[in-house]
């Protein structure tokens, strides 16, 4: 590990002016909101864990092609980087779980790739994207600037950049671009959170025969307030004198439609993340149908493009131009795409009846050790059956059993 590196981890105190992630700008609900802010909505926390989880407990293989056939690059270095070690401090799934989720929140993910003395890559470190500016130098190079204690640069060829939708150079925040919609969101919770901590604000008035002083105004105000106004105390019982009446507003909670935005507010959460709502544990028009094409839909729409960038940038990387005519990277979907038993054993059954799979090869989908002696392969007819009325396999017209007169032969 680089030495600046070592530095970067070092305990020191952090300034807004250095680490301007540190601040989180108002939104128009008056509710502050960035990358970290927005995780205390839990349709935003389910988005990113759901995302990142999923792709982290995706295996990463390199994988070797040899006359148009592809074998598992065991013995190549890169393989285990990928499948068991990017760093001594992070297993796999640790490894792509944290950088998903920062390309996640701020659109961009980082790691620097240390070398051996050959030029291979040996680790691969994250660096959080508020520490990483990508720019172009005077030639016209992109580099990385690193900013710490003191500024470090990072040529292109040893970092890992990993960009999501943007300018082909950087990557756009989604948590930036949808500040609004999840301060409208963070605002939403907090008017809940004010509501049942204070059950009696304008929900009334008191009203009263004679004239109130004012310290009699203020001592009524605080007993019906201690009395009424936290969660336990909802709907006891309310006690005036000395002619004080109270009189309910006619608006209510519902009447301000509070549970219809937060429901809406997590469909517009799972708009930004490419999810469907369902994800986000919103099941209120869920049926077993579309439950059943739930992972199918989740891999289409969400997860293939996120792999194939990272597919791609790996290659670009981490394999050099002479082996990248004969290896590549994938991600392995099997899990995700994973059906129930009933219909995976009919697939099993037609593959291999058909000669597409071989046996041990179902045994290796389903985590079974192979056997050493395969049984006989069947030879099934699956051709389509022949349509009532066609004619005889052998050429011979078949002759109707009752003539068009209605007499029979």
């Amino acid at each position: 590990m680089f030495n600046w590196l070592t530095k970067f981890f070092e305990k020191r105190s952090l300034t807004a002016e250095q680490y301007p992630f540190l601040v989180a700008p108002r939104t128009s609900a008056g509710v502050p909101v960035n990358e970290n802010t927005a995780l205390n909505l839990s349709a935003v926390w389910c988005a990113v864990n759901t995302i990142a989880g999923e792709l982290a407990s995706l295996d990463c293989k390199l994988y070797r092609e040899i006359d148009e056939e592809k074998e598992e690059a065991e013995n190549h270095p890169l393989y285990d980087i990928l499948l068991r070690e990017p760093n001594f401090e992070m297993t796999p799934f640790v490894f792509f779980e944290t950088m998903q989720s920062y390309l996640l929140r701020y659109g961009n993910c980082y790691a620097e790739i240390e070398r051996d003395g050959t030029g291979r890559a040996v680790a691969l470190w994250p660096l959080h994207p508020t520490l990483v500016l990508p720019e172009r130098n005077e030639k016209g190079r992109i580099t990385y600037r690193i900013q710490t204690q003191q500024v470090v640069f990072v040529q292109p060829e040893d970092m890992l950049h990993v960009p999501g939708l943007g300018n082909g150079f950087v990557g756009m925040g989604p948590v930036a671009i949808a500040r609004e919609s999840l301060g409208l969101s963070l605002g939403v919770e907090k008017y809940g959170a004010a509501f049942f901590g204070n059950a009696v604000r304008p929900s009334g008035v008191v009203k009263s025969v004679g004239r109130l002083s004012d310290q009699a105004r203020a001592n009524i105000r605080q007993s019906i307030e201690y009395a009424n106004s936290q969660p336990a105390n909802s709907a006891r019982l309310m006690v005036l004198e000395e002619g004080l009446e109270f009189s309910p507003f006619s608006f209510n909670n519902e009447d301000y439609q509070f549970l219809e935005t937060r429901r809406f507010q997590i469909e517009e959460i799972a708009r930004w993340f490419q999810l469907s709502p369902t994800r986000l544990k919103e099941l209120g028009r869920a049926t077993w149908n579309n439950l059943a094409t739930e992972y199918q839909d989740f891999y289409n729409t969400t997860l293939r493009h996120w792999a194939i960038k990272w597919e791609q940038e790996i290659e670009r990387k981490l394999l050099s131009k002479r082996e990248r005519s004969n290896y590549f990277v994938e991600f392995h979907f099997d899990s995700v795409l994973r059906a129930d038993p009933e219909t995976r054993f009919k697939i099993y059954q037609l593959g291999t009846q058909t000669g597409i799979l071989e046996i041990n090869e179902c045994r290796a989908r389903e985590n079974l050790n192979p056997i050493e002696e395969e049984p006989q392969e069947t030879e099934v007819d699956i051709t389509p059956p022949e349509a009532p009325g066609e004619a005889a396999s052998d050429g011979n017209e078949s002759k109707p059993l009752v003539k068009a007169s209605g007499e029979q032969e």
